[in-house]
């Protein structure tokens, strides 16, 4: 231990610097009922490393002092990209990553056999991007309420799921509550993983425990939609609202840990290894490639890795330990900046946009929808809360274009691309289709379409652009949550002050064009392509009279 005393203060020094990042990010856990299981996680973690610890014996080998000290630099570059993005994500990685460097000092102390599982198991707490994972969860809600639906209907009950809303003579019971509450996909997960920890599975028999959370995951959020459906069509009780949610929790772990401890025995049987005889030489080879599939473990990689003692492993590196301490002293200087832009100007999230007094608030009426079938029936001045999801203050312009209603809309302000379709889908709009849309009448100013739907079968059709308080296009945000959406979220724009254009308050202050037609039956092409040009031409409109207004 004191041979690598230096990685021990430089590594809890970047874990005190983390700090706040990770009280961003358990708070947003904690936020989420489907990740309210975390505190536990965490004292496994911390009670299973003290018994390895307690019984391990003084080790002969060890990590090498050179590794260790790369590992902290990159765990620090990882540190100070979390604060130029100010990202909870990836601190946690960041500090997930500082616990194994740890981990692995300790372990050229004391040799802890299991030690390595038991500090994946933090990896728990890195939850997926937002839209990743609010699509993973829609999507099992999707398919257990389906299934769910027709077990309630051989019931007897009549019953209408409406988007995430499970409908019984007018009573609405939230469907999240039942599949993504303190029982869900993420909790089945980190359940099967605690249980691979206590059963030693190897890598390849973990991945396939894992994939069979989500199906028991599923079935068992099928069994829980249906039992409470059933109760309440039946007795008019609502299990949901009462002590029996717990009664109902309790059995729903315990079913699915039956289900995944059969699943596990199912697969301990398959994936044994295949024994080979010496002098038979016939498919040997597939044997070989069978047998390192099924007994690979990362830990016999990591163990390959270590160096005895007395081969100077852990021999002091002056240099080394300078630069590490020299990138800490610039890391401390960047978190300043950066902490002091965060907690020095109030509301952050509005400080550097344009108030009320200093918005370009255009007149509505000299907007015009002058193409050929369009008919202006009003317009409309709405203002909301600051917090609103819709913005502050909106011009409505309701239009009629051959019997379609069409409205179209300028909201305003926002501090980054404002994702419209989240605003509909809390009214229950369902997405069908999204891209990005930009024609040549476009001018190169992209726009996002999204075709929604409600449980009921009215169809939607949206379409919403932004500017900012110049008037300069700003480029849609992309939909397809791939490569480019990673390139979107590394963009020098999306810096945190004072970095990037963090500060500069006409590039911080969005205006946003959208247009909504609901109907009740989806659009033919025709329609929607000249609703299209309309929108074009309004949304240019309104970009032109808004960088009129700020240069006045």
């Amino acid at each position: 231990m004191q041979k690598n005393r230096a990685i021990w203060i430089l590594g809890l020094l970047v874990l005190v610097l983390l700090g706040p990042l990770l009280q961003d990010h358990l708070r947003i856990l904690w936020g989420r009922q489907h990740y309210q299981w975390f505190p536990l996680l965490l004292l496994v973690v911390v009670s299973l490393s003290i018994r390895l610890w307690s019984k391990a014996e003084p080790a002969e080998d060890g990590p090498s002092s050179l590794a260790l000290g790369l590992g902290l630099l990159a765990c620090m570059f990882l540190t100070a990209v979390a604060y130029l993005y100010y990202t909870g994500w990836v601190a946690t990685v960041a500090a997930i990553g500082v616990l194994g460097l740890l981990a692995a000092n300790l372990s050229g102390i004391r040799r802890m056999p299991g030690l390595f599982a038991v500090w994946a198991l933090l990896f728990l707490l890195v939850r997926l991007p937002n839209q990743i994972e609010k699509r993973l969860l829609n999507l099992f809600e999707s398919l257990s309420s389906k299934i769910a639906s027709v077990v309630i209907d051989q019931s007897g009950t009549y019953h209408v799921v409406q988007g995430h809303l499970l409908v019984i003579d007018g009573y609405e019971i939230e469907l999240d509550k039942i599949c993504n509450g303190f029982f869900s996909v993420v909790s089945m997960v980190a359940v099967v993983c605690l249980y691979a920890l206590w059963r030693k599975r190897p890598c390849f028999h973990v991945a396939l425990l894992i994939g069979s959370a989500f199906a028991v995951a599923t079935v068992v959020n099928v069994l829980r939609i249906a039992t409470v459906g059933i109760v309440y069509g039946t007795a008019g009780w609502d299990l949901m609202d009462s002590g029996w949610v717990y009664v109902m929790l309790v059995a729903s772990f315990a079913f699915g840990l039956l289900a995944l401890m059969s699943c596990d025995a199912l697969y301990s049987f398959f994936l044994q290894p295949v024994a080979t005889k010496e002098k038979k030489k016939d498919g040997r080879g597939l044997v070989k490639v069978w047998n390192a599939i099924v007994g690979f473990r990362i830990s016999k990689v990591l163990e390959s890795l270590r160096k005895p003692h007395t081969s100077g492993a852990s021999a002091a590196r002056p240099v080394l330990t300078s630069v590490l301490a020299l990138s800490l002293l610039c890391l401390t200087a960047f978190e300043a900046s950066v902490l002091y832009y965060r907690w020095g100007f109030g509301n952050y999230q509005t400080y550097f946009m344009h108030d009320k007094e200093n918005l370009a608030i255009i007149d509505p009426a000299d907007v015009q929808f002058a193409r050929p079938g369009w008919k202006l029936l009003d317009v409309q001045t709405e203002e909301r809360e600051m917090s609103s999801l819709w913005g502050t203050y909106s011009f409505v312009w309701r239009l009629e274009y051959h019997d379609t209603m069409v409205i179209m809309a300028l909201d305003y302000p926002f501090n980054k691309w404002h994702d419209v379709k989240v605003c509909y889908s809390q009214l229950g709009w369902k997405t069908e289709a999204e891209g990005l849309l930009m024609p040549e009448s476009y001018k190169n100013w992209g726009a996002s379409e999204t075709e929604m739907s409600l449980p009921t079968g009215d169809y939607g059709f949206i379409l919403c652009s932004h500017c900012n308080h110049k008037g300069k296009p700003v480029q849609p945000k992309p939909t397809s949550h791939q490569f480019d959406m990673v390139m979107y979220y590394l963009h020098p724009k999306q810096w945190t002050a004072p970095y990037g254009i963090s500060v500069d308050k006409n590039q911080n202050t969005f205006y946003q064009t959208q247009v909504m037609v609901t109907a009740a039956f989806p659009l033919d092409e025709p329609t929607k392509q000249e609703i299209r040009e309309m929108y074009g031409a309004f949304r240019e409109q309104a970009r032109a009279l808004i960088e009129k207004k700020s240069g006045e």
